[in-house]
C-alpha cells in the first residue's frame, strides 16, 4: 500500500513575477493519517544564478475559502540562469487544503537582489560603474622648472669579491620565483579538478521522501540509500518529477522497516538489503529485475536479513 493514497500535480498560472515563477507543484496526500505535503517546481526567469528566496503561500478551501498564509524562506536554493528546478525540501500544508497561491516576496541573484517588484543591489551598486568609469581626471600640475645643475664627477665603482656576492645571489632568486609558481599552478590544478569533481557528483545527488537519489540519465534515478524510520516502506514508480529504475547495492543496509513494497519496474542489485534483521517481506506488483551477486542466488539482495524473510517478487 503507497504511504500517499492520493498525489496529484497541478499546473500553475497565476505568475506575477519576472524572476522566479512558479510552474507547477505536486500535491501529496496521505488519507489514513490526514497529513498533506506540497513539492513545488520554480522556474529561474533570470540569467544568473539563484542564491535564495523567499515567498508567501496561502492555502484554500474546496470551497476556494482561505485556510491559512504562510511565509516560506529557502535560503540555499542554487538554480543555474534560465532553468527550472525543485527545491530540495517539501512544504506540510493543512489537509483540508485543496489548491494554493504563491506570491514572491524576495529573490536573491548573483548581481541583485529582488525585493518585492524592486530592484537592489547585491554585490556593488550598478551607478557607481558608470560614475567611476566616466569621472574626469584632474589635470597634471605643471612640471616645476628645474634649475641647472652643475654635472657632478662620477665615482669611480670598486669591483671586488662583495659585489660578485650579490651578482650570484640575484641569479639564485630569480631562479626560485619560476620553481615556485609552478608549485603553485600544479596545487590550484589538482584543487579546481578535485572541485569539479566533486561538485558533478554532488549535483547529481539528492533527497525525497527519506529515499537518497543519484541521476542516472535525464529523469530517471536510483536509490543509493534511506534515511527514514517507516516500518512498512512503500518504492513508487515516481519521486516527485523522477522515475526510480534501480535499487543500488547497500542501500538499504541496516534498515529498521518490516516491510518492503516494490510498486515499481526496476532492478534491484546485489545486497540491497543487508542486514535488516526486522524485514520479513518483500513484496512486487510489478516487473522486478533482480541482478544475481556472486553467490548466484536472488535472494542474495537480502543477505543478512530475518529468517523469517518472504521474498515475493514477481
Amino acid at each position: 500500500m503507497s504511504l500517499y493514497n492520493n498525489i496529484e500535480k497541478i499546473k500553475y498560472s497565476k505568475n506575477t513575477s519576472e524572476v522566479v515563477n512558479l510552474k507547477e507543484y505536486i500535491l501529496f496526500e496521505n488519507e489514513r493519517e490526514e497529513i498533506k505535503y506540497i513539492v513545488f517546481k520554480f522556474s529561474n526567469e533570470v540569467n544568473q544564478q539563484l542564491l535564495g528566496m523567499e515567498f508567501e503561500v496561502s492555502q484554500y478551501n474546496l470551497d476556494g475559502a482561505l485556510i491559512e498564509t504562510s511565509i516560506v524562506i529557502y535560503d540555499k536554493v542554487l538554480a543555474k540562469a534560465n532553468e527550472d528546478f525543485v527545491p530540495n525540501a517539501k512544504l506540510k500544508v493543512n489537509y483540508g487544503c485543496k489548491t494554493i497561491s504563491v506570491r514572491l516576496l524576495k529573490a536573491a541573484f548573483d548581481k541583485f537582489l529582488w525585493n518585492e517588484g524592486e530592484y537592489e543591489d547585491n554585490s556593488y551598486k550598478f551607478d557607481h560603474y558608470y560614475r567611476d568609469e566616466h569621472a574626469q581626471k584632474p589635470a597634471p600640475a605643471p612640471a616645476p622648472v628645474q634649475q641647472e645643475e652643475k654635472p657632478k664627477k662620477e665615482k669611480k665603482k670598486k669591483i671586488g669579491k662583495k659585489f660578485e656576492l650579490k651578482q650570484q645571489t640575484r641569479k639564485n632568486i630569480a631562479r626560485f620565483p619560476a620553481f615556485f609558481l609552478a608549485l603553485i599552478f600544479i596545487a590550484v590544478s589538482a584543487f579546481v579538478g578535485v572541485s569539479l569533481y566533486l561538485f558533478e557528483r554532488d549535483s547529481k545527488r539528492f533527497t525525497i521522501d527519506g529515499f537518497k537519489l543519484c541521476i542516472a540519465y535525464g529523469k530517471n534515478v536510483s536509490i543509493y540509500g534511506y534515511v527514514g524510520n517507516d516500518k512498512v516502506v512503500e518504492i513508487p514508480q515516481t519521486l516527485g518529477e523522477y522515475y526510480v529504475i534501480t535499487i543500488e547495492s547497500g542501500a538499504f543496509t541496516d534498515c529498521k522497516m518490516e516491510r518492503v513494497e516494490i510498486n515499481a519496474s526496476l532492478t534491484i542489485e546485489p545486497r540491497a538489503f543487508v542486514n535488516c534483521k526486522k524485514l520479513k517481506v518483500i513484496y512486487s506488483s510489478e516487473d522486478v529485475k533482480i541482478r544475481i551477486g556472486g553467490v548466484g542466488d536472488p535472494a542474495d539482495i537480502c543477505k543478512g536479513c530475518s529468517p523469517e524473510l518472504l521474498l515475493n517478487i514477481i
